[in-house]
């Protein structure tokens, strides 16, 4: 049911809970279960609650990474120094268990998120620690993925709601579009460009582009070929001008190919089992490096192709802590990869070696 209310704005300063611990450093480099080497992981318990999404600010010294902690309402600071200590601080949501679910940093000194529960989105002013809530026009809409276009608006999704949605900072106005399909259950969003805005539709089955110039969704299959059975998507990303997503329920990732019968390119992980969900994209040298996490699996890993989709190579680690169910992936620009441990309440810190180019592995393209 929906309903039309004021907007509602809630602003609360807060000084933050802070902690300072001592990392759990993993003996390094890490090989189990026939995996390659690939450098040094180091993880940082979380004191209260389980990280979920996660962002880098700063590549340091000192890094600092924010992630979501729907379990504690709360935003998570991590700040790591060049020393075995680290500083964990945990900044309050305003509305009580509204369960912030993502997030997206502007680069600048603002995070936004999404609270699923609370059926709003929030900003964090980094230097000061304030957050401000704006509630959802659509009721129990359940706000999920949420990503920045270059122009400042906040686009994000409506799992419940069934739409797509933008929030304007400049005069504090929503627009929303309904999704076409019926329970798409909305879930990852990445934006190409001010207007062309790539979401998930698991519940459909489908990857979804956005056209705001024609207020259309093109709908896009997720299958393995023609006459292939469908199948959900998992995250998305954006990379290089190209699409790609990840198919937990196959154990593969993919990228869009316009144009051909099967739309996908699809290249499998390791092993079967592990789901690869949350992705992540970096191109220091031109390459695509498309990073994910294995939730099942227990493993993070990197599949790097040329500009036009050749295979270079693949490696994989497995996380030090067992079952740590890792929900998320965030790469600095040094090359670093942070990694929310959701099952474990940790943070990990993939350091990749100084001979990075020494393995190559073959991947099965299908």
């Amino acid at each position: 049911m929906k309903q039309q209310y004021v907007l509602l704005v809630m602003v609360v300063a807060l000084m933050g809970a802070t902690l300072s611990l001592t990392r759990h450093m993993a003996a390094a480099p890490v090989n189990t279960s026939g995996l390659p080497d690939l450098g040094y992981i180091n993880e940082y318990p979380v004191p209260t609650g389980h990280p979920f999404r996660i962002v880098v600010e700063t590549v340091g010294p000192p890094a600092i990474v924010w992630f979501t902690l729907p379990d504690a309402n709360a935003i998570g600071r991590l700040v790591v120094t060049d020393t075995v200590d680290y500083t964990f601080t945990s900044f309050s949501v305003p509305t009580a268990n509204s369960e912030p679910y993502a997030l997206v940093y502007d680069g600048n000194n603002t995070i936004w998120f999404t609270e699923r529960v609370g059926n709003k989105i929030g900003r964090l002013t980094l230097t000061t620690g304030n957050i401000v809530e704006y509630s959802v026009p659509t009721a129990n809409s359940a706000p999920t993925g949420i990503d920045l276009s270059p122009d400042g608006r906040v686009w994000f999704l409506q799992q419940n709601g069934n739409k797509l949605a933008v929030f304007n900072p400049g005069n504090s106005q929503f627009q929303e579009f309904p999704y076409g399909l019926a329970n798409g259950q909305l879930e990852d969003v990445a934006v190409l460009n001010n207007t062309r805005i790539w979401l998930t539709a698991p519940g459909q089955n489908r990857v979804s582009e956005y056209r705001a110039e024609v207020n259309h969704f093109a709908n896009i299959p997720v299958i393995s070929g023609p006459g292939g059975t469908l199948f959900p998507p998992g995250d998305i990303v954006i990379g290089n001008g190209r699409t790609w997503i990840s198919a937990p329920s196959q154990d593969w990732l993919g990228v869009y190919e316009p144009g051909t019968l099967s739309f996908w390119e699809w290249f499998n992980t390791w092993t079967t089992g592990g789901q690869p969900t949350a992705l992540a994209f970096s191109s220091p040298d031109g390459l695509n490096h498309l990073w994910y996490v294995e939730t099942a699996g227990n493993r993070v890993g990197k599949l790097v192709t040329t500009p036009q989709g050749g295979i270079t190579f693949y490696w994989a680690a497995q996380l030090p802590t067992a079952n740590s169910q890792p929900g998320d992936i965030a790469i600095a620009a040094n090359q670093h990869a942070w990694i929310a441990q959701t099952g474990a309440g940790q943070i990990a810190e993939w350091r990749p070696p100084t001979s990075f180019y020494n393995s190559f592995l073959p991947v099965i393209v299908r």
